[in-house]
């Protein structure tokens, strides 16, 4: 079995057996992956959008770095917002959702606000690709992770930098909190909450929560631009080179996202005027109730021979 590059990730390394995915509580099944790329490079209004240079550096980045994981890869270019959502509710219908234990979503395009990014011809919301995905509308996915990573901006504010000291860097002196009052809509919950307590209760059923199991990864924090240049995405290249490291290994999603973001954080852009030594930081929400594995096939071919 490879080895873990531990200068380069926190990951630590998982000794177990294919086997024992299905009865770990803590992990999710592993088999094989779904990851569907959809790569907008040409917009219907030229004048707003320009063709995105660098999108197909990160297009063949993605195709070779998940070459070398349990992943199946397929790719849209350039789709509108109602084939968008006609690829993903014929998903049933052209795959064997049962056949993979996760499915994964990569947008690669520009961002409008609001959690809304383009198509070829209009915007639309993530907050609606999260719905066609619950178990509701796609039942074979239920209980199995669903990770959609976002590269695009999501707004025009600029991340600029602060000084970082060493008192910064391992905790420092904290300032007191300021005093602050509590609103009347909290208070009253506060007031009730005996009430509140008596009448929801908690319990155990069969039944599980419709936004469990999703993963949302941005390339960018809320309301900032995320870079992109001539050799690619600053994302989707780091993000990336975390996995290409493990390659011959596993490692843990929040693993690949925290090495992602200390990496991208030693990054800044180099320019004239207000665009010079500017930021990135990727921002990530989770209901996921298990950990998800990143497994090599060099990892996975070597298990299955045990």
């Amino acid at each position: 079995m490879g080895k873990i590059d531990d200068s380069d990730t926190t990951s630590t390394k998982h000794l177990i057996n294919l086997q024992d995915f299905s009865k770990n509580e803590h992990l999710y099944s592993q088999s094989k992956g779904l990851l569907m790329v959809f790569n907008q490079i040409n917009f219907h209004d030229h004048r707003k959008y320009k063709s995105r240079t660098g999108a197909d550096l990160d297009l063949n980045k993605i195709r070779d770095t998940f070459s070398h994981f349990s992943f199946k890869v397929e790719v849209r270019v350039d789709l509108t917002v109602k084939e968008i959502f006609s690829v993903l509710y014929h998903l049933p219908l052209h795959h064997n959702l049962d056949e993979f234990s996760s499915l994964m979503i990569i947008f690669l395009t520009y961002g409008e606000g609001n959690d809304k990014i383009m198509a070829s011809d209009h915007a639309f919301s993530i907050k609606d690709i999260v719905h066609d995905l619950q178990p509701n509308k796609m039942e074979a996915m239920t209980g199995k992770p669903k990770i959609i990573m976002v590269n695009a901006s999501r707004g025009n504010q600029l991340n600029k930098t602060v000084p970082l000291n060493e008192n910064a860097a391992v905790g420092g002196h904290s300032r007191q909190p300021s005093e602050s009052k509590i609103s009347s809509s909290v208070a009253y919950n506060l007031e009730n909450y005996e009430l509140y307590n008596k009448d929801v209760g908690c319990g155990y059923s069969g039944f599980y929560p419709l936004n469990a199991d999703f993963l949302l990864c941005y390339s960018t924090y809320e309301n900032h631009l995320s870079f992109r240049n001539e050799y690619g995405s600053w994302f989707i290249q780091e993000f990336c080179d975390v996995l290409d490291h493990n390659r011959d290994s596993s490692i843990e999603i929040f693993d690949v996202l925290t090495t992602t973001c200390r990496k991208m954080a030693k990054r800044r852009t180099d320019a004239i005027g207000e665009l010079d030594n500017i930021k990135q930081v990727p921002m990530f929400t989770s209901t996921l109730t298990r950990k998800f594995l990143f497994l090599s096939k060099t990892l996975v071919n070597y298990l299955k021979s045990k």
